[in-house]
């Protein structure tokens, strides 16, 4: 489904779904070998998410195999970007040419605040404040980042912690992050990054426009 209140930038597909019974295909099955039963079945639902997702961009990728990459990322085909979040409830996954996006991350938590212990953890002072002008709980800074990492890893193959980006949200629904690393493949102006909550679930997503690669180095 498309999210209409979490306009998505043009040519990605979104889909979610509350957890559903799916199988894990062969090539899949590797990443849950050693898994306990619940976790087993979110990825098979989460998969199976995806595919749907796939489904929009390709009719013949609606059932095919996403194994996990070494990394642990997923596995998408030749000239997609993409992923997948899950938590209590909900699953959602987003893909899209190469073509048209670049980079691709998407986050979804629950509608709850960060515990205490963790929110300097993963906030500073200045941040705090942006999301509270926003109109946003702490959550949605942890979820924005969330959403940057999974963009941003694929691209570069370089870890992020949660105090290497600084995020600043607006009460429209945007916001932006500044990256305090340099790479190659990652543009300075940084990802367009959007949120929204409703009264279970915060959903975030980011993402570099293909239109972008003329300012910087295209390849992985």
């Amino acid at each position: 489904m498309s999210l209409t209140h979490l306009p998505l930038p043009e040519g990605v597909s979104w889909e979610e779904t509350a957890p559903i019974r799916a199988a894990v295909h062969p090539t899949e099955a590797p990443a849950v070998a050693r898994a306990v039963p619940s976790r087993r079945a979110e990825f098979a639902s989460a998969r199976a998410c995806a595919r749907k997702a796939l489904r929009r961009l390709r009719t013949e990728w609606g059932s095919i195999e996403i194994p996990r990459r070494d990394d642990g990322a997923p596995d998408w085909p030749d000239g997609v970007v993409g992923a997948i979040s899950h938590c209590d409830g909900l699953h959602a996954a987003a893909v899209a040419f190469t073509e048209t996006t670049v980079a691709l991350g998407l986050d979804v938590e629950p509608a709850l605040a960060l515990p205490t212990s963790v929110t300097g953890l993963v906030l500073n002072d200045a941040e705090r404040r942006s999301l509270l002008a926003a109109g946003a709980i702490d959550t949605v800074g942890f979820s924005l980042k969330e959403a940057l990492f999974k963009a941003w890893w694929p691209r570069t193959g370089v870890w992020l912690d949660f105090t290497d980006a600084e995020v600043e949200a607006f009460p429209d629904g945007t916001a932006h992050m500044r990256v305090r690393r340099s790479h190659p493949h990652w543009p300075h102006d940084g990802a367009r990054l959007r949120w929204h909550v409703d009264h279970r679930h915060i959903r975030t997503i980011a993402w570099l426009p293909g239109t972008m690669t003329s300012h910087w180095t295209s390849g992985p």
